[in-house]
């Protein structure tokens, strides 16, 4: 009984520690996201500021999570933005469509 009790506790400590390390793995660049985002606005998207929005925005499910949703810290995500960024992303007209295409199947996926 002892035994399967540390054995429990080793498997729960390890799913807790490799998913609070994988969700720390996933890089995410806010920063470039949002500036990218204010650069394709002030040039009324021209395909040189759609591609660096393109590039920025995230390109997984789990990186596009880890951006807009509900997770601590709260004040960090950037969960009141994905509205803009949806918006401006289904409006971008200089990426080749393939590659759009496979963007929006990977994020959804």
């Amino acid at each position: 009984m002892k035994k399967i009790f540390k054995l429990s506790l080793l498997a729960m400590s390890m799913l807790f520690l490799c998913g609070k390390s994988y969700s720390q793995c996933v890089p995410v660049d806010t920063v470039a996201l949002k500036q990218s985002l204010a650069r394709l606005h002030q040039s009324n998207f021209s395909p040189t500021d759609e591609r660096a929005f393109f590039d920025a925005f995230p390109k997984t499910w789990d990186e596009f999570y880890l951006t807009y949703g509900w997770l601590p810290p709260y004040e960090a995500n950037m969960q009141k933005y994905y509205l803009d960024h949806l918006s401006a992303f289904g409006k971008l007209s200089s990426i080749p469509k393939e590659e759009y295409c496979d963007s929006l199947v990977s994020v959804c996926w």
